[in-house]
C-alpha cells in the first residue's frame, strides 16, 4: 500500500491553507468588518428598537413576578397576523448580561460572518476556489443584507437563518448525516418563532427534502436515518406552528390575514402591471442596486460618479448571477466532477432554494395579494444562493486560466483582482456615504425614532447624569426602554402635546424628566437642558436641538392646602394650582397652568375616560372671544395614584384686541360624558363649581 511521504502531507495541508482556509478566514473578515463599521450610526427607530425593547419588558415582568404581563405575539406584520415574540425573549436574555441596544445591534450585524463563510463553502463546493472567493466578498459586502442585519429588529438575523438551514440540509442530505437534516427542521422550527416571514425555511425545507429523496432514491442512498430525521424535523415543523397558532388565540389576535391590507399599496399591482419586485429584490440583495439612491444624500462629493459606477457594478453582477443561475441549472441535469451524483444533488438542491422563495413571492404579489408591498429582506430567505450564483462564471474563468500559458494566467489573474477589489470597494464608499448622510441629517422624517444608535446613547447617558428616574416621551415605551437599557422608567403615554399645549403626569417630588424637541412647546414646572445635535433637519435644515426637561418639586401637592378644589372623580382627587397672567398684550401668547393631584381610581371602568381643561375669555360686554376645547389629556388607564397631571394650555390674546378688563373662565372638559368632572368647595361640599373665574387685564403696548 503506498502512502503519502510526510513531506507530501505537509505540501498538501499548505496548499489546502492557501487555497481554502485562508480565503475563507479573510471572506469572514471583512464581512465582520463591514456590517461592524459605522454601527454607530444606524437609526434606531421604532421597527428596529420594539424587539430589544419588548426585550426589557419580559425581563421586568420576570424580575417583579408579573408572568401574566409577558407577551404572546410580537409587532403586527403586513399581511395583519402578528409576529411570534421569541426574538423578544431571545434578547430578554441578552439585556441580562448587557442591555443596551448597541450590543443587540452589534450581535445581529455579526452574524454576516457566517453567512459569508457559508457562501464560500457553498460556492466552493458547487463551482470551484475562485468561485468561493468571489461569492464570499459579494457576501461579506452586501449593503441589502448589511443594512437589514444592523439592527436589533426581527428582520436583523433572516439571511443567517436562511444560510445556515440551507447548509445543514445540504450536508444532511448530500452527506447522508440525519442529525444534520433534522437539525435544519429544528432551526427552522426555532426561527418561525421568532419572525413570520421565517416560516418560508419550513416550506423550503420540505421542498428540499423532497428533492433529496428522489434524488437519493434512485441512487439508493435514501437511508432509513435520513427518512426518520425528515418525518421527526417535520413533526418539530408542524409542532412550531402549532406553538405559534396558540399564541395568537391566546393573545385573541385572529387568524385570519387581510388579503387586501387597505394599508398597504402597490403601485404595479394597482396599474395592471407585473409587480417585478421578488425579481429585482433577489438581483438587488447581492447586487447593492438602487442603495446609494435611497441612503447616500444626493449633494455627497462625487454622488453622480458614485451612481454611475454602482449601477456599473451592479449591472456587471446582475449578468454574472443570470450566468451563474444557467450554469447551475445545467449542472442539476448533468452528471460531472469527481463525484457527479453528489455535485448533482447539492446543484439541485441549491437551485430550488433560490428559486422556490422568488417564485412564491412573486406569485403571491401579483395573484393573491395584490397590495402586498415586497420588501428585500423577504428575498433573504434565498441566502446564500445569490452570492454563489453571481461568484458562478468565475469557474469558467478559472478553468481557462488553468489551460492557459503562464503570461496569461498571470493577466487574468491580475484582470479578475482589479475588477474585484473594484467590486469590493464602491459598497464600502457607499456604505461611508450612508454613515455621512446620518451624521449630517441625524433628524429623519420619523422625529425622534430617527437619531442614530450612537446620539441615543449619549442622550441616556445625558438622562442618567441628570439623576432623572422615568423617562416621558411621546414615543412607543419599548423605543424608549430600548433607548435606556431598562425598561422601568419608560413612561410613553403620560405626556401629551398638542399645538401648543401640553400635559405631563409626574411624582410630586420632582425628578422626572420628558424628552422632546426644541420646538415643541415645553412642559410646566420644569426646567429645560438643551442637547445640541451637529446636524440639520431634513426638512428645513434648522438645527436639531432635543430637549430633556427635569420635573421640579411641586410644593402645592407635597403640603396642599386645605381650601383645595376637590374634583369628584375619586377620593383624593384635587385641584392644586391654577396660574393664570394677570395681564396680557393684544396678540401675546398667554398660558393657563392647571395642577390636578391624582387619587384614587374611581369604582367604575374608567380605563377609557379623560379630562381637559376647558378656556374661554370673554370680553368685557360678555361675548366670548376665545374657546380651547381641544387640550391635551391622559387616558384613565394611564392614571397613577399620588401623581400630579399639570397641563399648560397656550393660546394667542387676537392682535386687535381691545384694552379692558376679560374674564377667563376654566372648567373641566369631558369629552366622553361618562363622568361629570366639575370641581367642588370643601366649605361649601354640595354646591359644584362648574367653572372658575379670573380677572385679565387686557393693555395696550407702549
Amino acid at each position: 500500500m503506498n502512502r503519502p511521504s510526510p513531506g507530501g502531507e505537509r505540501s498538501a495541508r499548505q496548499s489546502r491553507w492557501r487555497r481554502t482556509w485562508l480565503p475563507a478566514l479573510f471572506v469572514i473578515w471583512m464581512a465582520f468588518a463591514f456590517r461592524m463599521h459605522g454601527l454607530e450610526h444606524v437609526r434606531q427607530n421604532y421597527d428596529r428598537a420594539y424587539p430589544h425593547g419588548l426585550g426589557l419588558f419580559i425581563r421586568q415582568a420576570v424580575a417583579e413576578g408579573h408572568f401574566d404581563q409577558l407577551p404572546a405575539v410580537s409587532l403586527l406584520a403586513s399581511i395583519n397576523l402578528p409576529n411570534p415574540a421569541g426574538a423578544s425573549y431571545f434578547y430578554a436574555l441578552l439585556t441580562a448580561i448587557e442591555p443596551s441596544a448597541y450590543v443587540a445591534t452589534a450581535l445581529n450585524a455579526m452574524l454576516g460572518a457566517p453567512v459569508a463563510a457559508i457562501a464560500f463553502d457553498l460556492a466552493r463546493r458547487l463551482f470551484g476556489g475562485w468561485s468561493a472567493s468571489v461569492a464570499g466578498s459579494l457576501a461579506g459586502v452586501s449593503l441589502w443584507a448589511a443594512w437589514v442585519a444592523r439592527g436589533a429588529w426581527l428582520q436583523g438575523p433572516l439571511e443567517a437563518m436562511s444560510a445556515l438551514a440551507l447548509w445543514l440540509a445540504m450536508n444532511g442530505l448530500a452527506r447522508g448525516k440525519p442529525k444534520h437534516l433534522f437539525a435544519a427542521f429544528a432551526w427552522a422550527a426555532a426561527c418561525l418563532q421568532t419572525y413570520l416571514v421565517a416560516a418560508g425555511l419550513l416550506a423550503q425545507l420540505v421542498v428540499a427534502t423532497f428533492i433529496g429523496a428522489l434524488s437519493l432514491r434512485s441512487l439508493g442512498r435514501w437511508s432509513t436515518g435520513l427518512r426518520r430525521a425528515a418525518v421527526a424535523g417535520a413533526a418539530v415543523g408542524v409542532l412550531s406552528v402549532l406553538v405559534y397558532a396558540g399564541a395568537v388565540i391566546s393573545a385573541r389576535t385572529a387568524l385570519t390575514a387581510v388579503v387586501n391590507n387597505p394599508h398597504a399599496f402597490n403601485e404595479e399591482t394597482r396599474a395592471g402591471r407585473l409587480n417585478l419586485d421578488p425579481i429585482n429584490h433577489a438581483l438587488r440583495i447581492v447586487s447593492g442596486r438602487d442603495f446609494e439612491n435611497t441612503f447616500v444624500e444626493p449633494d455627497t462629493p462625487l454622488f453622480e460618479a458614485r451612481d454611475r459606477w454602482s449601477d456599473a457594478r451592479a449591472a456587471l453582477i446582475d449578468a454574472l448571477l443570470w450566468i451563474g443561475l444557467g450554469l447551475l441549472a445545467i449542472q442539476a441535469v448533468s452528471r460531472s466532477g469527481s463525484d457527479p451524483a453528489r455535485t448533482t444533488l447539492i446543484s439541485r438542491l441549491a437551485l430550488g432554494w433560490f428559486v422556490l422563495p422568488v417564485l412564491a413571492t412573486f406569485l403571491i404579489a401579483n395573484a393573491v395579494m395584490r397590495d402586498w408591498k415586497v420588501h428585500v429582506f423577504y428575498l433573504l430567505l434565498t441566502s446564500p444562493m445569490p452570492y454563489a450564483l453571481a461568484g458562478a462564471p468565475l469557474a469558467l474563468l478559472e478553468r481557462a486560466a488553468r489551460h492557459a500559458t503562464r503570461k496569461t494566467r498571470y493577466a487574468i489573474l491580475a484582470l479578475a483582482l482589479t475588477v474585484a477589489m473594484v467590486a469590493v470597494a464602491l459598497p464600502w464608499w457607499n456604505a461611508h456615504g450612508e454613515a455621512e448622510a446620518t451624521t449630517r441629517f441625524p433628524y429623519h422624517h420619523d422625529g425622534l425614532y430617527s437619531l442614530p444608535l450612537f446620539w441615543q446613547m449619549r442622550l441616556a447617558e445625558r438622562w442618567r447624569a441628570l439623576g432623572c428616574v422615568t423617562l416621558h416621551a411621546q414615543e412607543d415605551a419599548r423605543w424608549l426602554a430600548s433607548l435606556l437599557g431598562d425598561a422601568r422608567p419608560a413612561r410613553a403615554e403620560e405626556i401629551h402635546i398638542k399645538g401648543a399645549s401640553s400635559i405631563w403626569q409626574v411624582r410630586p417630588e420632582g425628578g422626572e424628566c420628558a424628552l422632546l424637541m426644541a420646538e415643541s412647546p415645553a412642559p410646566a414646572r420644569a426646567e429645560a437642558f438643551p442637547m445640541p445635535i451637529p446636524g440639520q433637519k431634513r426638512t428645513d435644515r434648522t438645527p436639531v436641538v432635543p430637549m430633556l426637561y427635569r420635573a421640579l418639586p411641586l410644593e402645592s401637592a407635597l403640603r396642599p392646602s386645605e381650601g383645595t378644589f376637590i374634583v369628584n372623580l375619586g377620593e383624593g382627587w384635587r385641584l392644586l394650582g391654577l396660574q393664570t397672567p394677570a395681564a396680557a398684550h393684544p396678540g401675546e401668547m398667554i398660558t393657563v397652568t392647571h395642577d390636578w393631584r391624582v387619587g384614587l381610581p374611581p369604582a367604575e371602568p374608567y380605563g377609557s375616560w379623560y379630562f381637559a381643561p376647558f378656556v374661554k375669555l370673554f370680553a368685557p360686554d360678555g361675548r366670548m372671544i376665545v374657546q380651547v376645547d381641544d387640550a391635551p389629556a391622559i387616558l384613565g388607564y394611564r392614571w397613577r395614584a399620588g401623581h400630579v397631571q399639570t397641563s399648560a394650555v397656550r393660546f394667542a390674546l387676537p392682535a386687535d384686541l381691545p384694552p379692558g378688563q376679560y374674564a377667563l373662565e376654566m372648567s373641566l372638559f369631558d369629552p366622553n360624558q361618562k363622568k361629570n368632572a366639575v370641581y367642588f368647595d370643601p366649605k361649601q361640599p354640595g354646591t359644584p363649581v362648574v367653572t372658575i373665574r379670573h380677572v385679565l387685564w387686557v393693555r395696550q403696548v407702549r
